[in-house]
């Protein structure tokens, strides 16, 4: 989830921790998305992810995966070569190189939104929108609904982070105000099923 990341301070809101899930935020951190903050004008440099899902990579057609990037977050192209764009991007700890024909000068229509229940629409429950950071609006609602029965049964009195694993198919986690761990779950017949702390386990 994500993931997958957002020019230094950003980064260490949004960096990914050793089992590819970003690590829950602290009192100090609290996790915010990039749509949610105001964006500089964009520049001539200034590019879109325009495909669903692309890797950074750490050397132009090659190297190592450094991060995953989703349609509609913004770039600043700082070199080319060989068909590949150098970047900085929001989520990325390091400048990294991604494919060219990845990318867009428009930023991409945000998808529709999914319908939520009352409870998934507490204001309490902090979830991006569908099209934000790779989220589908299958993950929203799996995520809010996680979020729902937490609040719901005084296990959490907030919840300030969530996404869906880009490692583990069919794997959430939400984060509640207060803790420093992650609380795995899958979805069993559209409700949450709770798995512990450790994605492996799940």
């Amino acid at each position: 989830m994500r993931r997958a990341a957002t020019i230094a301070l950003f980064a260490l809101l949004s960096g990914c921790g050793p089992s590819g899930e970003k690590p829950p935020a602290t009192a100090q951190e609290s996790p915010v998305s990039a749509e949610r903050y105001i964006e500089a004008p964009p520049t001539k440099n200034t590019y879109y992810v325009k495909v669903e899902a692309t890797d950074e990579l750490s050397a132009p057609g090659g190297g190592r995966v450094v991060n995953q990037i989703y349609r509609g977050q913004r770039l600043e192209i700082t070199d080319r070569r060989n068909g590949y764009a150098r970047v900085n991007s929001l989520d990325a700890l390091e400048a990294a190189w991604v494919k060219a024909s990845s990318l867009s000068r428009d930023k991409p229509a945000q998808p529709d939104q999914p319908s939520l229940t009352p409870a998934q629409s507490d204001t309490r429950i902090n979830i991006g929108n569908a099209g934000e950071m790779g989220l589908k609006a299958s993950d929203v609602v799996a995520l809010r609904e996680a979020g729902a029965a937490l609040i719901a049964n005084g296990t959490c009195s907030s919840i300030t982070d969530g996404d869906a694993s880009f490692d583990h198919p069919n794997l959430f986690y939400v984060n509640c105000e207060g803790e420093l761990f992650n609380r795995f779950f899958r979805l069993k017949a559209g409700k949450p099923a709770f798995c512990g702390q450790n994605p492996d386990g799940c």
